[in-house]
C-alpha cells in the first residue's frame, strides 16, 4: 500500500512539475516575466535578543536575503537591486536561505557567481540551498554559489569569534528533499552555546526547537504568502508545503524563527500586499 501510495504521489508531482514547465515556457516565451523595482523591495530591520548571545556579539548584524527563483518567472537585471540594497547596509555577514534558481542552465549560474560575488562582509557570506535547488541540481547550484566565495552549508556549522567569545552558524541542508541532519550539523557545539541555524523551510523551526540548542532560525520559503488576499494565499502557503510561520518573527518554544519574504515568485510571475524583502537583523545579549 505504501509503494501504491508512492507511485500516486510521484505521479502528482511529475504532472505538477509538467504543468509548471508548461506555464513557465508560456510566460518566458511572451516576456511576462516578474520583475522588482526599487519602490516595490522593502528593507525590514529587525533586532532580535538572543539569552545566551555572548556580549562580544551585542549588535551583530546580519544580512538575510532569499527566494531569487532565477529562471523563466524573474527577470535577473531586476534583482540586481536588491543586492544593492544589501551591500549598502554593511552588515557582519550575508545569509542566503534557498532556492536561488527555478531552473539551472549556464545562464543561471553565471549570474549567481556575478552576484553573489558582491556580497563581502567581514565575516563572510554563507547558505543554504532550497527545494529548488535540490529539483534543478543541488551539486551545480551549489558549486555555482561556492565559486562566488558564499559557503554553503550542507548539515554543517561553523565558528565565529570575538573576543575570545564564540557564536556559531548551523545549516541544514534541503527539508522537503529529505538531505536535512540537524544532528549533523549541530555535532561538536557544547552545551548553552548561541546558535544559530539557516533552513529553508520556516516549519523546521519545530524540529529544531525540540533539540533546545537553537536560538534562532532564519528561513525562507514561503514567500510571505506572496499573494495576500483572502483565497489565493492559503492556496499558494499549501502548494508551498505549509503554511506555518509564513512571515516575519515567531516564537517557537524557546526558539525564535524569522522567515523573510523572498525576492522572486513561483507559480504566478505576481506579488500582490506581499512585497520582496532584505532583511537586516540586528542581535542583541541579554
Amino acid at each position: 500500500m505504501q509503494f501504491t501510495s508512492g507511485k500516486k504521489a510521484g505521479r502528482r508531482r511529475r504532472w505538477f512539475r509538467f504543468l509548471r514547465r508548461l506555464g513557465e515556457s508560456v510566460i518566458e516565451r511572451y516576456d511576462w516575466r516578474y520583475r522588482l523595482v526599487p519602490e516595490q523591495l522593502t528593507v525590514e530591520r529587525v533586532t532580535i535578543r538572543l539569552p545566551h548571545l555572548p556580549s562580544a556579539f551585542h549588535g551583530f548584524t546580519l544580512v538575510q536575503l532569499s527566494d531569487f527563483h532565477y529562471g523563466p518567472l524573474v527577470e535577473p537585471a531586476s534583482l540586481s537591486i536588491a543586492f544593492d540594497v544589501a551591500r549598502a547596509l554593511q552588515p557582519d555577514l550575508f545569509v542566503v536561505t534557498g532556492d536561488f534558481v527555478s531552473r539551472l542552465t549556464c545562464a543561471e549560474g553565471e549570474w549567481l557567481q556575478r552576484e553573489l560575488s558582491r556580497l563581502s562582509a567581514t565575516e563572510g557570506a554563507f547558505a543554504v540551498l532550497g527545494n529548488h535547488d535540490w529539483w534543478e541540481d543541488s551539486d551545480r547550484v551549489a558549486g555555482a554559489i561556492e565559486a562566488a566565495g558564499v559557503r554553503v552549508l550542507r548539515n554543517e556549522h561553523i565558528v565565529l569569534q570575538r573576543d575570545g567569545a564564540a557564536l556559531y552558524l548551523a545549516g541544514v541542508d534541503d527539508v522537503r528533499a529529505g538531505a536535512d541532519d540537524l544532528p549533523c550539523a549541530l555535532h561538536g557545539i557544547p552545551p548553552g552555546a548561541c546558535v544559530l541555524l539557516l533552513a529553508h523551510e520556516p516549519y523546521f523551526a519545530e524540529t529544531a526547537a525540540r533539540t533546545g540548542r537553537v536560538a534562532l532560525q532564519l528561513s525562507g520559503h514561503s514567500h510571505g504568502g506572496q499573494m495576500r488576499v483572502p483565497i489565493l494565499e492559503p492556496l499558494i502557503l499549501w502548494g508551498l508545503g505549509h503554511h506555518k510561520y509564513p512571515r516575519g518573527l515567531n516564537r517557537v518554544g524557546e526558539m525564535q524563527v524569522y522567515t523573510n519574504r523572498g525576492l522572486g515568485v513561483v507559480g504566478l510571475p505576481l506579488r500582490y500586499n506581499c512585497p520582496p524583502e532584505v532583511t537586516h537583523l540586528t542581535l542583541h545579549a541579554p
